[in-house]
């Protein structure tokens, strides 16, 4: 019996050191998820959570633009438009978002760093980082900094537009 017991107990040690590494956030950017109807303007946040002593990034952005049309940028944190900060949307290929800062290390808040604006067309499309987004510290060579970057999107609105009820009678009556 205190075999079993042993084996249960280590089995449940190394479950729970499993979770801990999935669940483990770090050094994170990611896009927003989003629901829209067609022909609404669309927000999607770009989130920091836990992005310290950052001396650079580039975020190169893509979606479907058959789906979604960049509009613009709104609400960038002081510690971003505080220093140099490039956005520029190439249409055809991809949105780029450059930053760097013009002093010492910044240690970025956690929450939303910027708001992308787009016009949505309808129909649903990923957000998505391409390969080479990066953020950089500030040394001097500068050292890429260990950064998740998590996809977002922007789908259509669920649910139908019809309504097979007449608008008399009682829902509750059989």
């Amino acid at each position: 019996m205190n075999n079993r017991f042993q084996l249960f107990y280590w089995a449940m040690v190394a479950i729970a050191i499993l979770l801990s590494a999935v669940t483990a956030t770090g050094q994170t950017v990611a896009l927003g998820e989003i629901n829209a109807s067609a022909g609404e303007e669309v927000i999607v946040p770009l989130n920091f959570t836990d992005i310290t002593a950052a001396g650079s990034a580039a975020f190169y952005i893509e979606f479907n633009q058959d789906v979604l049309t960049y509009v613009n940028f709104q609400n960038a944190i002081p510690e971003l438009s505080g220093n140099a900060l490039i956005v520029n949307y190439i249409p055809g290929l991809y949105l780029t978002i450059q930053w760097f800062t013009l002093s010492s290390a910044v240690n970025f808040p956690d929450g939303t760093a910027i708001e992308l604006i787009f016009d949505y067309a309808g129909g649903d499309t990923d957000v998505s980082f391409i390969e080479g987004s990066y953020v950089k510290d500030a040394s001097n060579p500068p050292n890429t900094l260990a950064v998740t970057f998590v996809n977002g999107s922007v789908t259509g609105q669920s649910g139908s537009d019809q309504s097979a009820w007449n608008g008399t009678g009682n829902w509750m009556e059989e």
